[in-house]
């Protein structure tokens, strides 16, 4: 996978170094919606929530498979020059597991983890032909981990709450359209391994 990565970052900047950048403009604003999968908190959730249930469980229960949701983002830019953007972005991922008594299907305890990244972010355009561009996405933030486990009874047993670094390479992204149009980013960080969404530029 490094080797596959490598080799297509290789042939990006090659392209990107006979390729003039263009139709990104100066003093316009843009806006990005998507959804990614799998992202760099996904880990962490999933391993605070399905930990959370992993121990201390009566027997006669077991522990069903946590779930990963997707992550919805947001981001917002304003374009420096022709190639240059800079803004934010909000990434929303969620987490739970839970362990129910293996006869009757009743929960036992329950464990969720909501974790909302925040970031100083980047797009740069490599090139554009027509309607298509390939350009990089880049940010620098951090992550809230919101982590909460309950029992059947419905009392909570365990709060937590802890803040973290976090940031977005993604160096290999494509869009198509104009003032509209979608777009798919290939990399690591908050966003997912793939991010695929729909932009706005005003």
């Amino acid at each position: 996978m490094k080797r596959f990565f490598t080799f297509l970052t290789t042939i990006l900047f090659a392209v990107a170094t006979i390729a003039p950048a263009s139709a990104q403009q100066r003093g316009e604003w843009s806006i990005k919606g998507g959804v990614g999968w799998y992202s760099l908190p996904d880990i962490i959730g999933a391993l605070v929530a399905g930990l959370s249930t992993a121990f201390g469980n009566p027997e006669g229960t077991e522990r069903q498979d946590f779930i990963l949701l997707l992550n919805p983002n947001v981001e917002a830019h304003y374009g420096i020059n022709d190639w240059l953007a800079l803004g934010g972005s909000l990434t929303v991922g969620y987490s739970s597991a839970k362990s129910v008594f293996t006869d009757t299907g009743a929960m036992n305890k329950s464990a969720s983890a909501l974790y909302p990244s925040l970031m100083f972010s980047a797009k740069t355009q490599y090139f554009r032909s027509g309607a298509f561009a390939m350009y990089g996405s880049w940010g620098v933030g951090a992550m809230a981990l919101a982590a909460k486990q309950w029992s059947a009874d419905g009392n909570t047993s365990n709060n937590n709450f802890a803040v973290a670094p976090m940031g977005n390479i993604y160096p290999l992204c494509f869009s198509y359209g104009g003032r509209t149009g979608g777009f798919a980013e290939l990399g690591w960080g908050a966003k997912g391994v793939v991010n695929v969404g729909v932009y706005c530029a005003f």
